[in-house]
């Protein structure tokens, strides 16, 4: 039985060695020790692996008994004595034992919406190669496989482009679907197609959008796709059409359409992205966002779309370290008007004004559908804690009424009277269009209303008094109506 084992392995190892003749890769995921407050691990190595591998510059071995070369080596007593956890230590015996030229020890751990990856690549025992990168993703189904197919392409990326480099590549030749083989092989050209037809039907369609006529411009555009479907320019303007007339669902699909067609174009898959989260699809917006992420991290483009994201997460500390590096690389004054907005939810006025006075200077007037776009993602970051804004208020009322010295009433006056300030200061630096003035005007009503009701509570506090109560329940109401009312209005507003 030994030698039989002794035989698979040696065979396997020997064509993984010889046959392929390419250097091995030791494979190994450290995990967390189990405890109630440890990370979730996320099994990745399979994932990362099948990326190394396909790339074919080395032969990955994974540190699991589903690999039947690991499998074998445990089996015929090869490698001996392993630890339940790999470390580092076992993990570098190991690969010595397999004769693996190299070791890529990682971790990946799910944390608050985000897969963390830190990578180590050993040559020997010396560490040639660290990474460290955050994707987001719930952790979950089709989102984790995005994430950690992402991830897998960029390492094969990386390594290939640094310690790898100087081994030579011998991809996989993958085998055709069926009914391909006469298939011609077609390199697009982006440029090849635009003609001076087509440049005409871009630019009055570009004239009709910034005349506010917005499903003319589209049309326009939808027509010069249809002459040109290969013609980058074209599809690029209809993406950009779409998203600006707030159709981010039939943004968000034309962009990651044309994304395919033109993989290497990071600003479609930007686009996308923000189509998506329009659309309030978060899932979808985290693929594109990390096929961004993977072939260029560092574009002014990707970094923007990761501030974005972050302040709708309600992160605006974490976004400015993303509005800076876009803003360092490229200033633009879309990037100075959303770290603007960072400040001002971070409560750092002057530092707004500074940005709102540099995206001035770039763009003294703003085109209406960046204006309309500008103000919809104000609104959409004041939304989500309106939601539960009566339901907050009223326990506070209630409490105020059973025990005004409270630390805990005071404490939860201070938060809800922290938004309101926060909310004040966006809709004070929103600059809405002309249609949505009436919706604008009754949300402003709203806030004036919440911050009476705020203070009579406090005069409560200060000197228990039944009367002040009434008042603010009374405001309340009024408040809580003038936003259903700002609400229905501003759909309306959409609408037309």
């Amino acid at each position: 039985m030994t030698w039989r084992l002794s035989s698979v392995f040696l065979l396997l190892f020997s064509f993984a060695a010889f046959s392929l003749a390419v250097p091995t890769l030791f494979v190994v995921q450290l995990v967390s020790p189990e405890s109630a407050e440890a990370p979730v691990d996320v099994p990745a190595a399979s994932a990362l692996s099948a990326h190394i591998d396909d790339d074919g510059r080395v032969f990955p071995i994974i540190w699991s008994l589903t690999d039947p070369i690991f499998r074998a080596a445990v089996d015929n007593g090869t490698l001996k004595n392993l630890p339940e956890r790999p470390d580092r230590d076992s993990a570098l015996r190991a690969a010595q034992t397999l004769k693996a030229q190299y070791t890529l020890i990682f971790t990946a751990r799910t944390r608050e919406g985000h897969v963390e990856f830190e990578a180590w690549l050993f040559e020997g025992r010396r560490q040639v190669w660290t990474d460290k990168r955050e994707l987001m993703s719930s952790g979950t189904g089709n989102d984790l496989s995005n994430a950690l197919d992402t991830v897998g392409r960029t390492y094969a990326m990386l390594l290939g482009a640094g310690p790898f480099k100087n081994l030579p590549q011998q991809r996989k030749i993958a085998t055709p679907d069926p009914g391909s083989g006469q298939r011609p092989n077609v390199s697009l050209d982006p440029g090849s197609l635009e003609d001076d037809a087509g440049k005409e039907l871009v630019a009055e369609a570009a004239k009709q959008i910034k005349a506010g006529k917005f499903a003319l411009g589209i049309n326009l555009l939808r027509d010069c796709v249809d002459l040109a479907p290969f013609d980058i320019t074209r599809r690029k303007a209809l993406c950009v059409a779409l998203l600006g007339a707030q159709l981010n669902l039939e943004a968000a699909r034309e962009a990651r359409l044309a994304s395919e067609m033109f993989p290497q174009d990071i600003e479609l898959r930007v686009i996308s992205a923000r189509g998506w989260l329009g659309a309030g699809n978060q899932t979808e917006a985290l693929t594109d966002l990390n096929e961004a992420i993977a072939r260029k991290p560092e574009s002014p483009e990707t970094r923007l779309l990761l501030g974005e994201v972050q302040l709708l997460r309600g992160r605006p500390d974490f976004a400015l370290e993303h509005y800076d590096a876009a803003l360092a690389a490229q200033p633009t004054a879309e990037g100075y008007f959303q770290r603007a907005i960072a400040h001002l939810l971070l409560r750092d006025s002057e530092s707004a004004e500074k940005d709102l006075s540099r995206r001035a200077e770039l763009e003294p007037v703003a085109e209406p559908d960046v204006q309309s776009a500008r103000y919809l993602f104000v609104i959409r970051l004041a939304e989500p804690g309106a939601s539960n804004l009566g339901e907050r208020m009223r326990s506070l009322i209630q409490a105020a009424r059973l025990d005004p010295g409270s630390q805990a009433v005071l404490a939860e006056l201070r938060a809800l009277a922290e938004l309101s300030g926060r909310w004040n200061l966006l809709i004070d630096h929103a600059s809405p269009p002309a249609q949505h003035l009436r919706s604008h005007e009754l949300r402003r009503l709203a806030l004036k209303l919440l911050a009476k009701a705020l203070s009579e509570i406090q005069l409560h506090l200060n000197a228990p008094s039944g009367d002040a109560l009434v008042e603010a329940t009374i405001d309340l109401g009024e408040c809580l109506s003038s936003f259903e009312e700002a609400r229905a209005a501003f759909a309306r507003e959409n609408a037309s």
